[in-house]
């Protein structure tokens, strides 16, 4: 009888243990199929960097990008090739292609050869790049470009035309955008404590308070500091 019991027990032993292997096996499987995904799809952005670089540099040496003018053929080409790569890369190449636009000269203080209007930077981390005089942002035309969840703390934005553009949840701590058109804008969760908004057009005050997450310390449009 006690030989029959273990033997039954075994049995189910041997039917739980069965699935439970199984179950681990496809989780595994899973879990190193995603992994794999992950690592192609890495290589492939890396790819598309790259060979954006290589394109650019081609029109930088050949085709005298540096000193062209926006409408002109190769400045087409260059903000045709720019929007159409930026969607297709992670937030820290989104990154690497600005550093390379501003050392390149394309987009600077004074002039931007490329429109970066209707840009995907989402996600992009850029609060420490923005702090240096090189990559200041101010004037800069921006209509409709996409900043949702990226970090542009202390970002110079003065007087920026950021026309429908796409800022929610972006951090703005710190910010300066006195006289920037946000008309439009979406700024729904975006991190304006501290923020400088004076004399900004486009948008109420009820509205700012509406959608921000936090305008603490904040100096409104009026001038006045939001408690």
């Amino acid at each position: 009888m006690i030989r029959v019991l273990d033997k039954t027990l075994w049995d189910w032993m041997q039917l739980l243990f069965i699935p439970v292997v199984l179950t681990l096996g496809a989780i595994w499987y899973t879990a190193r199929q995603s992994h794999d995904l992950q690592i192609t799809l890495d290589n492939q952005r890396e790819t598309v960097l790259q060979t954006y670089f290589d394109k650019m540099s081609e029109l930088l040496l050949h085709e005298n990008l540096r000193t062209s003018k926006r409408g002109d053929d190769v400045t087409n080409i260059a903000h045709a090739r720019t929007l159409t790569v930026l969607p297709k890369l992670d937030p820290n190449r989104k990154r690497s292609i600005i550093l390379f636009l501003v050392e390149s000269g394309l987009i600077s203080r004074k002039e931007w050869i490329i429109d970066m209007s209707y840009a995907d930077l989402s996600g992009v981390d850029l609060s420490h790049y923005l702090k240096l005089d090189s990559v200041a942002l101010d004037g800069a035309y921006l209509q409709g470009a996409n900043f949702s969840g990226a970090d542009m703390g202390r970002a110079n934005l003065d007087a920026t035309n950021l026309y429908h553009a796409n800022l929610s949840g972006t951090d703005l701590f710190g910010a300066s955008l006195k006289g920037a058109n946000l008309t439009g804008a979406d700024l729904t969760g975006a991190n304006l404590s501290g923020a400088n908004l004076k004399d900004v057009t486009g948008i109420t005050v009820e509205k700012l308070k509406k959608q921000a997450k936090s305008l603490k310390s904040a100096t409104m449009p009026d001038g006045s500091i939001h408690p």
